[in-house]
C-alpha cells in the first residue's frame, strides 16, 4: 500500500493482481496471514505496540482480500476472525471500537479509489455459480476423449474452442 510494489500490482476485471499471480492463490496466503497476526495480537504477552501494530497490519491484510476480490479467501478470515477475536473484543471493547471506526474512516475513502468487484462477485452467486458448468465443460471434454486424453495444454484449446472461456473449474478432479 506504500506503493513499494507498483511496477509489480495491476486490477484486472475489479481484482488486484499481485507478482502476476492469481488473486485467489495469493489471497489464501494473505488470509493466512491475517489469521495469524490476529491470534498473536489477541493471546500472545506481546507489547501493546507490537499487537496494535499486528492489528493495523491484519487490517491492511483484510483491505488486500477486498482489492483482490477473492471470495472465499475474504469470507474464511471474516468468520476465522470473529471466532478468534470474540473474547478479546468482549475484554477490550473500547479498543475495538475505536480501531474498527478508523478502519471504517479510513477505508472508505480509500476503497473508492480502487476498481474493485469483491461485492460484485458477492452478487453474481445469486445468480448461480458459474464454476458448474464450467466443470460440467470439462467433463464433457473428458468423455469426448476417453482413450488418450488431450494433456493440459490440449485441455486449454478445448475450453475455448468449445466454450469460448479459458476459465478452469475450480474442481482438481475434473481438471484432471
Amino acid at each position: 500500500f506504500a506503493g513499494i510494489f507498483s511496477p509489480f500490482v495491476f486490477f484486472n476485471n475489479g481484482r488486484l493482481i499481485m507478482f502476476g499471480e492469481n488473486p485467489n492463490a495469493t489471497s489464501s496466503r494473505f488470509g493466512f496471514g491475517a489469521i495469524l497476526m490476529l491470534c498473536f495480537a489477541c493471546y500472545s504477552d506481546y507489547s501493546k505496540w507490537l499487537k496494535v501494530l499486528l492489528i493495523v497490519s491484519y487490517l491492511f491484510t483484510i483491505l488486500y482480500l477486498v482489492l483482490s476480490g477473492s471470495r472465499g479467501s475474504f469470507t474464511f478470515v471474516l468468520l476465522f476472525s470473529l471466532f478468534i477475536a470474540w473474547p478479546y473484543v468482549k475484554k477490550h471493547l473500547f479498543i475495538t471500537v475505536s480501531l474498527v471506526i478508523v478502519a471504517l474512516l479510513f477505508s472508505e475513502s480509500f476503497l473508492l479509489s480502487f476498481d474493485f468487484s469483491l461485492f460484485d462477485r458477492f452478487e453474481l452467486l445469486k445468480e448461480g455459480n458459474g464454476r458448474f458448468q464450467l466443470m460440467e465443460n470439462a467433463i464433457k471434454i473428458y468423455e469426448d476423449n476417453l482413450a488418450f486424453g488431450v494433456g493440459i495444454n490440449g485441455y486449454d484449446l478445448e475450453k475455448m474452442a468449445r466454450n469460448m472461456d479459458h476459465h478452469d473449474s475450480h474442481c482438481i478432479v475434473t481438471s484432471i
